[in-house]
């Protein structure tokens, strides 16, 4: 690979299916995900975090891009709401 090609990190999260909503950090650690914890307090605010548990919670694997593209759209849905 290429030296100026370098691959994203990838994290894996748990992440409620219907609202797009990661769980806070208790969470993240209940359900093993422990090792993203200081990247999620890093690019999602904590009014995003769910405090409990969900229905349709499911851990999700996905790049440092990935999520930081979710967290902007969860920013931008809080100011429209």
């Amino acid at each position: 690979m290429p030296d100026d090609i370098k691959e994203e990190r990838q994290y894996v999260m748990v992440v409620d299916m219907e609202s797009k909503r990661p769980g806070c950090v208790l969470l993240q650690a209940a359900y093993g995900c422990g090792e993203a914890n200081s990247f999620l307090q890093s690019v999602f605010d904590t009014r995003h975090w769910l405090l409990a548990p969900a229905p349709k919670m499911a851990k999700i694997k996905g790049s440092e891009s990935q999520w930081k593209a979710l967290a902007d759209q969860l920013d931008k849905i809080k100011k429209h709401a």
